[in-house]
Parts: C-alpha cells; sequence; structure tokens
C-alpha cells in the first residue's frame, strides 16, 4: 500500500509564487521550489511535472480564486439588473488597500513567451466577456466597463499606478455608471 501524501499542492504553488517574486518566472525551477517548501525534489514533481506545469498551475490558481471572489459577488447580486459587471466592479473595491501583486508582473514575463499559459488566460477572459455580455442590459456599455475595470486592474496589480483612495472609489463609481448605461445597443461582433 503506498504511503499517505502529506504534502498538498497549495504549499507546491505557495513556494513557487515566493520563487517568482524573488527570483522571477525565468529563473524558477523545481529545485528553488523544493528548497522553498522544505520539501524534496520528487515531492515538487509529483504534482508538478514540469517548470511549465508548475507555472501553469500557479495561474490556473489564480484564475480560479478571482473566479471564485467573483461568483460569490455576483451571487449577492442575484435578480439584480447587470449583476455579472456589478459583481465584478465589487470585487475590484477590494483591491483598494492590496498592494501590486509582485508575482503578477513576473508572470507577464511568462506568459509573453507561452502560447498555451496565452491561451490559458485567453479562455480565463473570453469567458468574462461572454458572461457580461449575455447578462447586461446594455452589451456595448458593460464591455466598455469590462475594459475599463481590467485596465485598472492591470494598472494596480503590476504596480503602474497608485491612486488615492477617493480617487480609486471615483473611478469604480465611474465605471459602474457607465455599465449601467440605458440603451440597446448590441454587443460588437
Amino acid at each position: 500500500m503506498a504511503r499517505p501524501r502529506t504534502i498538498d499542492l497549495d504549499r507546491v504553488l505557495d513556494a513557487g509564487e515566493r520563487v517568482v517574486i524573488r527570483d522571477g518566472a525565468s529563473n524558477l525551477t523545481l529545485d528553488a521550489v523544493a528548497a522553498e517548501a522544505g520539501i524534496s525534489k520528487g515531492s515538487v514533481l509529483y504534482d508538478c511535472k514540469s517548470k511549465h506545469a508548475l507555472i501553469q498551475a500557479i495561474i490556473e490558481r489564480k484564475i480560479a480564486t478571482e473566479d471564485k471572489k467573483t461568483e460569490a459577488a455576483v451571487a449577492q447580486l442575484s435578480g439584480q439588473k447587470n449583476a455579472e459587471i456589478r459583481g465584478r466592479i465589487a470585487v475590484a473595491a477590494g483591491w483598494l488597500g492590496e498592494e501590486a501583486e509582485p508575482v503578477a508582473l513576473q508572470l507577464c514575463s511568462a506568459l509573453a513567451q507561452d502560447e498555451d499559459l496565452q491561451c490559458l488566460v485567453r479562455a480565463s477572459v473570453n469567458q468574462a466577456l461572454t458572461k457580461v455580455a449575455d447578462t447586461s442590459e446594455n452589451p456595448r456599455a458593460a464591455l466598455v466597463a469590462l475594459l475599463a475595470l481590467e485596465g485598472l486592474r492591470s494598472m494596480h496589480l503590476m504596480g503602474f499606478h497608485k491612486w488615492s483612495p477617493a480617487e480609486f472609489t471615483g473611478l469604480l463609481a465611474e465605471i459602474e455608471r457607465i455599465a449601467m448605461t440605458q440603451g440597446d445597443s448590441p454587443a460588437p461582433a
């Protein structure tokens, strides 16, 4: 009978994120992740068969975490107009006190060089675009709001600009105003 597994994937991924932040995605090695987690390289290989698989798992976890936050926020607005885009705006309000994620900038370098990873993120973006367009009274306005929200998110996650709380809150209010614009303009083709 096999020995029970005592190391969970989150421990490996947490260590992977710390290595990416410290050394950069291009310098990530399975040995460095194992050392950071205080486990054997074999334990890392059990969950992530390669550096690419490890980076992919980190990105997938980031996407899943954001998806869960969004789903919870949208569920709280269930039955209300434009719940999908408004839920995404509500999640963004939680970014105000957070610092930029150093891992996001480092993972961008891995994304830029890897079509498989780009496809993973592209699928998540396309899913968001579809959900927002399909559930909004004015799909075009909601998509413009989503684009503004994603621009705000990118600038925040990358640490490119730091808004004051008043500016940040004002930007979110303006994005929500755009999302709630009345009309019947169709979604872009």
